[in-house]
């Protein structure tokens, strides 16, 4: 696994750096009026950059490597905490800590969006994580006709993967396939995710192997027609079938799961991999997988000139929201800064952070499309007059059908071994009752027998005496 990938995040030269309270004043004065400086009204096409000529940002601290990624559940809100000591104070400042009150950061960095160009989006906070994105996203993340060979193959291997796997606890997976490298460098949203899922596929070959099990279970029996359009219309098995084929056509295909210790989304973690140990790879263009790139990314990508990677057929790039989590969906921002996200936060940073989304909203040289995410029954798949060749199971079948018959002997003899335990136990209670029953039994017999004995023993004086009176 590869270690140490540096954060090579680069942002333009002349980023504002005006105080706190400059900050909170602009900021809330968007808030409040929703007035962009550089829109008449609405969302419109944005504008083209300064052109200025990007530099390297500060490495991260190692404190921001191993923060926790909660970019698909709430985070802790934020306070503003006096630091005990006041020299301390008037050095660093107040924290922020987790637990008590994210409304300075929150307000923010959404009116640096709608300040930045996207008027339309608000800070949404019910279901999930905080968010800026537009009220009502009624588009459905959409199949583009402009992604390649690696990036169908990609996203078929996020959805067979995480729809196969849910012990890794994740929704997100990314990926770049490389005929020519003869390499798949994928990753997940964290350092401990990746573990998972480097535990579980550290090679093509038992990936192959799932995939024929797979395809042997939702078949059971072999098709009648090898290549038929009407197993098709079952995308799961469909997906399965092409990856399947792929990996049969680069046998010796090596699978690379990033270490990502700094938690950057999945996205972001494969392109610093590739730029840094496979260089030949970035031909292949932008990652793909199991989401569409969230606004951080985007605004990430959009800062490095690379955002044309990820143009659907309409010149638009398909974008999700811009989650308010310091530590993943915030986190190259801060990063931008030299922060660790939930240590010495302070507000002034927080108005620096929120700086830079403004700048980097206003910046960007693409329409964006929002469109909704975060399920994996939500991947599109090319469409079939798009490929028009259908599937060859018959291959597939008869690789996986050894396999999934071991399995289901496995499964069955399980089956038989939980099924003897169980009589077992029952025969051992029926045992036990029937034993309790029969010392219950002779106890009350015995008692029976005691009772009559002293009866029997009892003085008769006694009861003709009293039979006289």
């Amino acid at each position: 696994m590869l270690k140490g990938i540096p954060l090579d995040h680069r942002v333009p030269d002349g980023r504002a750096n005006s105080s706190a309270a400059t900050n909170a004043a602009t900021n809330a004065t968007a808030n409040a009026t929703g007035e962009v400086a550089d829109k008449a009204a609405g969302d419109k096409p944005l504008a083209q950059s300064s052109g200025a000529k990007p530099r390297s940002a500060r490495e991260p601290s190692a404190a921001l490597a191993n923060l926790p990624d909660k970019s698909n559940g709430s985070p802790g809100p934020l306070k503003v905490r006096a630091s005990k000591n006041a020299a301390s104070a008037s050095k660093s400042g107040p924290r922020i800590e987790p637990d008590d009150n994210a409304q300075l950061l929150h307000e923010q960095i959404t009116g640096a969006v709608k300040s930045g160009g996207l008027r339309a989006w608000s800070l949404q906070t019910q279901g999930g994580a905080p968010k800026v994105a537009p009220e009502d996203v009624a588009e459905q993340w959409k199949y583009s006709r402009n992604d390649s060979d690696s990036q169908r193959t990609s996203t078929r291997l996020a959805g067979f993967i995480l729809d196969g796997n849910p012990k890794l606890h994740g929704t997100e997976l990314q990926a770049v396939a490389s005929r020519a490298s003869n390499r798949i460098v994928m990753s997940m949203n964290n350092g401990e995710a990746n573990e998972k899922l480097q535990k579980r596929y550290g090679d093509a070959a038992r990936l192959r192997d799932h995939l024929g099990e797979f395809i042997a279970e939702k078949l059971r029996t072999a098709p009648q027609s090898g290549a038929s359009p009407s197993l098709n219309t079952d995308d799961k098995l469909r997906r399965a079938q092409k990856l399947f084929n792929w990996l049969g056509e680069n046998p010796d295909v090596v699978l690379t799961v990033t270490d990502n210790p700094s938690r950057h989304h999945a996205e972001i973690s494969v392109r610093l991999t590739i730029e840094k140990n496979y260089p030949e790879m970035l031909k292949e263009g932008r990652a793909a997988g199991s989401k569409p790139p969230c606004l951080g990314c985007v605004l990430w990508f959009n800062d490095r000139d690379e955002l044309t990677e990820y143009q659907d057929e309409e010149q638009k790039v398909p974008a999700g929201p811009l989650f308010l989590t310091p530590d993943s969906g915030l986190r190259t921002q801060f990063a931008t800064h030299g922060v660790e996200p939930m240590g010495a936060v302070t507000p002034a940073v927080i108005g620096e952070v929120a700086d830079t989304v403004k700048r980097q909203v206003s910046g960007l040289k693409l329409d964006i499309r929002p469109v909704t995410s975060g399920r994996t029954d939500n991947i599109p798949r090319s469409p079939t007059d798009d490929e028009p060749d259908t599937a060859d199971y018959t291959k597939a079948f008869e690789f996986g059908k050894p396999l999934f018959e071991q399995k289901l002997a496995v499964k069955q003899k399980v089956h038989a071994k939980q099924k003897r335990v169980m009589k077992q136990q029952i025969d051992a209670k029926q045992k036990t009752d029937t034993k309790q029953k029969t010392e219950a039994k002779q106890q009350n017999e015995a008692k029976q027998k005691t009772e009559a004995k002293q009866q029997s023993d009892a003085p008769q004086g006694s009861q003709s005496s009293q039979s006289s009176r």
